[in-house]
């Protein structure tokens, strides 16, 4: 959370409207502009994280930069203009040109890189083929939820999110 404050605050330090410095309110978590009173709010962008249910499967990821046998969750950034949902059922399509219904919010999870929430769902695959969208990821796969690889962190809501379907 320091990290992203920090971020936040550089990349704040003049003011958007009028070019002049800024100043930490005293009233409120936000930047104000010492000449136009413009206030800055922390931002954050919202992504999603799914896992997707086949019966007695889960579909995993891998990403190239991760160790040898870790395994994560499809996510990605909600785009303008279309809801959680959405942004769930296009990443899921993305990345590995399956189809899923169901979609069910889960929980979230603050993420500083920098930034993020992260909300979790949960979807059950409906059609499809996989097709990996190689620009994001190495691997696509069905894995049984007996014989499962290398997971992300306990502390991660990717692990979370897998961990309730076993």
């Amino acid at each position: 959370i320091a990290k992203s404050f920090l971020t936040w605050n550089n990349e704040n330090r003049f003011c958007g409207k009028c070019g002049e410095e800024t100043l930490f309110s005293t009233k409120e978590p936000a930047i104000v502009c010492k000449n136009c009173s413009h206030i800055i709010y922390p931002r954050l962008n919202p992504a999603i994280i799914v896992v997707v249910k086949n019966k007695n499967k889960l579909l995993l990821t891998k990403k190239s930069e991760w160790q040898n046998n870790r395994y994560g969750l499809i996510a990605g950034f909600i785009e303008h203009g279309e809801t959680a949902e959405e942004g769930v059922k296009r990443e899921v399509f993305e990345e590995s040109g399956l189809n899923i219904e169901k979609i069910r919010y889960i929980t979230s999870q603050f993420w500083p890189f920098p930034y993020q929430l992260m909300l979790g769902f949960e979807a059950e695959f409906v059609s499809g083929e996989i097709k990996i969208q190689k620009s994001e990821l190495e691997e696509v796969k069905w894995f049984d939820k007996k014989n499962l690889p290398g997971l992300p962190p306990k502390s991660s809501i990717a692990r979370h999110l897998i961990d309730i379907q076993l």
